[in-house]
């Protein structure tokens, strides 16, 4: 049986194209949208096209590269705040390759949005970014420190880093902003 196709009270800009406003309903709060060239794309974005009816009710967007298993949260739309515009950063293995993205639409309640919404601006978001990273991967290669007569010295594994990142990813998939939070609750 093939998905129906709906116009939902939301709308997709993409410079440079047509608005995109059918999309395929998978359930009764879902709809999904494909993006074709998403590898040119570096921004997108959405609208209302009517309120939502339930004050208490957001619509969130996500976004999934080929094979469409893993789903980023880029944000969400609100009766106060009917447009966003969201900046696209690829995975350098997508960036030189021609792919469709699937952009997904979920009506959820407000309540459960906070637990995905970073506390910082984004300038403020990316320069903490940066440090942790900077600060966990030094504390991680410091474990390796080892102290001699002739003083201290790192003696790493030959995949110290690819074990790092892995360690990095899990506590990333389990809590996309676990970096915000105070040492002790990372």
């Amino acid at each position: 049986m093939e998905t129906p196709v709906v116009s939902p009270p939301f709308g997709v800009i993409v410079p440079g194209r047509p608005l995109l406003s059918q999309f395929a309903q998978v359930e009764p709060t879902k709809w999904l949208t494909e993006i074709t060239q998403a590898n040119t794309i570096r921004s997108m974005t959405v609208i209302l096209t009517q309120p939502i009816s339930n004050p208490g009710l957001v619509i969130s967007v996500y976004i999934s590269p080929p094979p469409y298993n893993e789903w980023v949260y880029l944000g969400h739309m609100s009766n106060q705040s009917p447009s966003q515009t969201f900046d696209l950063l690829w995975p350098r293995k997508y960036q030189q390759n021609v792919f469709t993205a699937q952009v997904g639409f979920i009506v959820e309640s407000a309540e459960n949005i906070t637990s995905k919404v970073s506390p910082f601006s984004r300038e403020e978001e990316y320069k903490m970014f940066i440090k942790f990273i900077g600060d966990d991967l030094f504390l991680y290669l410091e474990s390796f420190n080892k102290r001699s007569d002739n003083g201290e010295f790192l003696l790493l594994p030959t995949k110290a880093l690819d074990m790092w990142y892995e360690k990095f990813q899990n506590k990333f998939k389990r809590d996309p902003f676990f970096w915000t939070k105070p040492k002790d609750m990372g």
